[in-house]
C-alpha cells in the first residue's frame, strides 16, 4: 500500500495512548505533514498543526488565546480533564489559559 493510500492517523493514534505513535511519533507526523499541513481531528474536535512555523505563529498570537475550561464539553481538553482529571496537570500539558 502506498503512502497516499494509507489512512491518516487521527484521534488516539496521534497521542501517547497509541504504542506505535509513542515509540516513533516522527513517522506519523511526517506522513501527516506530507498530506495535510493542518489536520482536522474530528475524533477529538481539535486541529493538529504539523509545521513548526505554524505552531510558533499560533502560540505567539495572543488573539488566539482562550481559556480551555470554557471549551465545548466534547473538546479534547474537556475529555482529558473531566471525571477527576487534574486541571492543573492539564495546564502544564497544554499551556496556561489566556485572558
Amino acid at each position: 500500500m502506498s503512502k497516499d493510500e494509507t489512512a491518516l492517523p487521527t484521534g488516539t493514534a496521534l497521542t501517547h495512548l497509541d504504542p506505535a505513535f509513542r515509540e516513533g511519533p516522527d513517522e506519523y507526523l511526517d506522513m501527516l505533514r506530507s498530506r495535510e499541513l493542518v489536520h482536522q481531528d474530528r475524533m477529538f474536535d481539535r486541529v493538529v498543526l504539523t509545521r513548526a512555523a505554524d505552531v510558533e505563529a499560533v502560540m505567539n498570537n495572543r488573539n488566539l488565546a482562550s481559556d480551555p475550561r470554557k471549551s465545548r464539553p466534547d473538546s479534547f481538553f474537556r475529555m482529558r480533564t473531566e471525571g477527576g482529571g487534574d486541571i492543573s496537570a492539564a495546564h502544564t500539558a497544554y499551556g496556561r489559559p489566556g485572558p
